[in-house]
């Protein structure tokens, strides 16, 4: 199964110009939708009327609706996978809803996650890919991260990057931690997570026996 994301464009007043959905890749964390649209974004100007000058931005569009197009034409790249559907389009099973909005004549990003109703980003392209570049840390270096997975037994991951501390939680109630886990390993396993792939066999596989486990 895929992770589904919806791309929200939205004009100047508010108002929602269409919506793309994405049925694979979904989360926001590199090489995920998120990560690739803060990057395509990122540099953009906004205008309202092509300026006809030797010093015209390459990366530049007329107003939202032509952004939304050339979103649209950097992600459709063949059948499939990547759909417009109407302004307001909801609930088709997505996890991540990306909106973007003109603010100042620059790219404003929102991403929320749809399955705990929660915006969990909001700023500027820059900062998007500064907080999901991939290494595992955010632009306020938190120390603790989280995953919850689509698991039937697993509640969630816990990784403490100052103590390299990964605490299992299951959905019975039990908790095991396991020390010295290496930050490399939290990003595979959160890798795993991203792709739809099982973290219950990769918990098996890399984690349980091989690391001090305390229940």
């Amino acid at each position: 199964m895929g992770t589904r994301s919806l791309t929200v464009f939205k004009d100047e007043n508010n108002r929602e110009i269409c919506v793309m959905y994405r049925q694979f890749d979904g989360y926001p964390e590199k090489p995920g939708i998120g990560y690739e649209l803060a990057d395509f974004l990122d540099g953009y100007r906004i205008v309202n009327g092509i300026p006809v000058s030797k010093e015209t931005p390459v990366k530049l569009a007329n107003g939202l609706g032509c952004l939304a197009a050339q979103v649209v034409a950097k992600f459709k790249d063949g059948v499939g996978n990547v759909y417009l559907y109407p302004a307001g389009t909801r609930d088709v099973w997505e996890e991540f809803v990306y909106t973007i909005e003109d603010k100042n004549g620059r790219p404003y990003l929102t991403c929320e996650d749809a399955y705990k109703k929660k915006v969990i980003f909001e700023g500027t392209p820059a900062q998007f890919l500064k907080k999901y570049s991939g290494d595992g840390a955010d632009e306020n270096n938190t120390a603790q991260l989280s995953i919850f997975p689509d698991s039937s037994w697993i509640e969630g991951f816990i990784y403490d990057k100052n103590d390299c501390l990964l605490t299992l939680k299951t959905k019975s109630g039990s908790e095991y931690s396991y020390y010295d886990v290496p930050l490399t390993v939290w990003n595979k396993l959160v890798a795993a997570h991203n792709r739809s792939e099982s973290v219950g066999s990769f918990y098996c596989k890399n984690i349980k026996g091989k690391y001090t486990e305390n229940e």
